[in-house]
Order: structure tokens, then C-alpha cells, then sequence
């Protein structure tokens, strides 16, 4: 038996959803459709969905955007010339470029 037979909306032609994507704060991708409900009514552009167990994708999103600002960070640190000498190589900076116990070169 197929895995989609226990879903007790998917003999019920049931089904709906929406995406969208915001890129520096404006909406670039919005996209609904199908049914919201068992009623059959549609899906529409200001429905309201539960989304579960999503913390641990979230999260891990932002682990990885900010490991790869900590990166550019680094690289730009280390290219960027002042006075003659790599911003890295001044403790204000490093500090402040670094998480706690690493080193920017």
C-alpha cells in the first residue's frame, strides 16, 4: 500500500498550499492554490497554515548563514588594507570578527 493512503485527505482529492519568498524585505515569489479545507474551500492568498517541526530547518539555516557572514568576514578582514596592514591584524577587529577562543587567521 502506497504511504500516501494513510493521509485521510489524499482519497478526498484534498490538498493546498502556498509559498512565497522575500528577498531584502519585498516579496518576490507568492505562490497558493488548491483546497484549504475538507469543505473544498480555496486556498487564498491571506490563508492562515500550522507548520510544524520546522525550528530545526530554521535553525539550521541560520547556523549556516551566519557561518558563511563569519567566513566573508574573515576573508574580507584579512584582504582589507589600512595604515599599510590587514584590518585582521588590528585587535579591534579581531576580537569583534571572531567567536570566542578563535583566531582570524
Amino acid at each position: 500500500m502506497p504511504a500516501y493512503a494513510y493521509n485521510p485527505y489524499a482519497r478526498q482529492n484534498v490538498g493546498g498550499g502556498s509559498f512565497c519568498v522575500y528577498h531584502r524585505g519585498e516579496c518576490v515569489v507568492d505562490v497558493w492554490g488548491g483546497d484549504r479545507n475538507a469543505a473544498g474551500e480555496p486556498w487564498e492568498h491571506d490563508t492562515m497554515a500550522i507548520s510544524w517541526s520546522t525550528t530545526k530547518g530554521v535553525a539550521s539555516m541560520a547556523l549556516g548563514i551566519i557561518e558563511e557572514c563569519l567566513r566573508l568576514s574573515k576573508d574580507y578582514a584579512k584582504t582589507r588594507v589600512q595604515f599599510g596592514r590587514p584590518i585582521g591584524e588590528f585587535q579591534a577587529v579581531t576580537s569583534t570578527a571572531t567567536p570566542s577562543g578563535s583566531r582570524l587567521a
